[in-house]
């Protein structure tokens, strides 16, 4: 694979910048200075903690939402055997942070390689990677499988844009094995280039050739998808959920667990789970909009593979409606390939922005500026100030703000360092949100958790419902016995208790998500009458306590 290599590229200072950019951008994000915090990305709680189970087999054993999780319905094969093999050198969490920044950086030098022939000045290809990364480190990071969709797609459109289609082919496969979803894309976009290929007339024996490569690819490709979507254990979950089923299940609106369905047509096409994912271009939209606005229409440029990315997106997204859940989220067809054809579009654009508006630069460069405003070491200085400010800022307000990521203070990992100790089979119950955390950082396995009580397959769901109906009638029940029946029920060996969930002002919002919402507010508003029995445990079951919680043993 010489000819992709970084070398024959003739990789510009830029690129090099970027990618040691994204380096200091990975560290001080898992690792903000200044701060006594545990950063790792949200979706580790889904997709991480249970391979664990390669270092010590022993954990999660008889677990229902491990077994769910771990199914190559929800963790392709490819990435499990990868985890197989990662597992063997770092624990689960920080091999996941680290092939993170693998992807990361393998995404930016495909992207270089795929963008030479679209966009020939360095400029426009510099500022595209650095909108891909910061809106990939922000908005897909994480090695999980979607940590593999921009990788793999962009790999994919730089091999067949030298041509490597047997390239292309593997690619395809990896796909498969790693995150299936991006497959339907890759697939719109090689058909398009076999059909420009023939147009090239570079003879039918090449053509052929090329074309049999991606079809020998697509092959294996399906017979992947068919041992894992229609002979794997998915008979063991119950069937997955149909439109009708959803739209009578309040999991699925506005207060639910996984909102979908909205009242507005609009915002159902365009945001969430069900849109086309505006929320994720709308900052590229205004980018192009100031270009417009102060260069003119004219130097908007829109390579040919940008435009084919936008129409077969929002093809796929549209096919993805009509069968709803068949081919899981719409949403997953859109959000990463429409914003990659504005960035396409803003990098190509940006040289002809740059002469549209030369004049501006050439009046302010006339203005009579100070000599130092020229020195090479004040704007290598002021560089490094705005290296400086973005730290700070991350460490003090992004960490704080980024949805993406969990940050555990003190109280919690005292709480979560505890539950540890016990021993590996035990079976912890605690409020759902606080649950998440317990498998990915003390190992121990839980009743039910707000990341793992997924609705689409309703034989799974059904019974981590029950879970969590069963959990808030014990959590807020008055009598103690109800608590201990709760216990016996499930051989719960540990209960967590958050002290800040017994306070008027937890009570007063949302206790948690519809339909457990409603039926927790019936449950507090007769226990705030008789008391809750939490709140008065016998001292022997006390094992834990700091100042945010309570943990009672049995």
């Amino acid at each position: 694979m010489g000819s992709m290599s970084l070398r024959s590229t003739g990789s510009s200072r830029g690129l090099w910048f970027v990618m040691l950019l994204a380096v200091l951008a990975w560290v001080v994000r898992y690792h903000p200075p200044g701060q006594d915090l545990m950063v790792f990305d949200d979706d580790a709680r889904q997709h991480v903690y249970w391979t664990a189970r390669f270092q010590d087999p022993e954990l999660f054993k008889e677990d229902l939402l491990t077994e769910f999780i771990s199914s190559p319905i929800m963790d392709p094969p490819g990435y499990q055997l990868l985890y197989s093999l990662g597992t063997l050198f770092l624990d689960p969490l920080p091999f996941s942070q680290v092939l993170s920044l693998v992807l990361l950086l393998f995404s930016i030098w495909f992207l270089e390689l795929w963008s030479r022939s679209m966009i020939a000045q360095p400029s426009g290809r510099f500022l595209l990677q650095m909108l891909f990364l910061f809106f990939s480190l922000y908005g897909s990071s994480g090695g999980f499988p979607r940590g593999f969709a921009f990788p793999l797609f962009i790999g994919f459109m730089a091999s067949l844009k030298r041509g490597r289609a047997a390239w292309g082919a593997l690619v395809m496969v990896l796909e498969a094995l790693f995150y299936p979803p991006i497959l339907l894309n890759t697939m719109a976009m090689a058909g398009i280039w076999v059909i420009g290929e023939l147009k090239k007339r570079q003879g039918l024996r090449v053509w052929l050739s090329k074309s049999l490569f991606l079809a020998a690819g697509l092959g294996i490709c399906l017979g992947i998808l068919l041992l894992i979507y229609v002979w794997s254990d998915a008979r063991v979950f119950g069937p997955q959920v149909s439109s009708q089923e959803a739209r009578e299940m309040p999991e699925f609106w506005e207060g639910g667990r996984s909102p979908f369905f909205q009242e507005s047509i609009l915002g159902f096409l365009l945001f969430g789970r069900s849109g086309m994912g505006a929320e994720y271009v709308i900052g590229f939209a205004l980018i192009l909009g100031v270009m417009v606005l102060l260069g003119g229409v004219r130097i908007i440029r829109v390579p040919c593979e940008a435009l084919n990315l936008l129409w077969t997106s929002l093809v796929i997204f549209a096919v993805a409606h009509m069968v709803l859940f068949r081919l899981h989220l719409p949403s997953r067809y859109t959000m990463y390939t429409l914003p990659l054809a504005l960035m396409l579009i803003i990098g190509a654009s940006t040289e002809p922005f740059l002469e549209a508006t030369r004049g501006i630069w050439i009046r302010f460069r006339s203005t009579r500026l100070p000599a130092w405003l020229g020195s090479k070491w004040f704007w290598r200085g002021t560089l490094a100030v705005i290296l400086l400010l973005y730290v700070w800022a991350q460490a003090e307000l992004i960490v704080k703000v980024d949805t993406q990521v969990v940050a555990l203070d003190r109280t919690q990992r005292e709480m979560l360092e505890f539950l540890g100790s016990l021993p590996k089979d035990v079976l912890v119950a605690a409020y759902p949100l606080d649950a998440d955390n317990i498998p990915l950082v003390s190992l121990r396995r839980v009743l039910a958790n707000k990341e793992l009580s997924l609705p689409y397959q309703l034989g799974y769901y059904k019974q981590v419902r029950e879970r969590i109906l069963d959990f808030f009638q014990a959590y807020y029940a008055t009598q103690w016995e109800e608590i201990e029946q709760f216990v016996r029920k499930y051989g719960i060996a540990a209960l967590v208790v958050n002290k800040t969930h017994f306070t008027p002002s937890f009570f007063q919002g949302r206790i948690y998500f519809e339909p457990f919402q409603s039926f927790a507010k019936q449950k507090v508003g007769k226990a705030e009458k008789e008391g809750f029995a939490l709140l008065a445990p016998p001292t022997d079951k006390v094992c834990f306590q700091n100042s945010g919680f309570l943990v009672l043993c049995w």
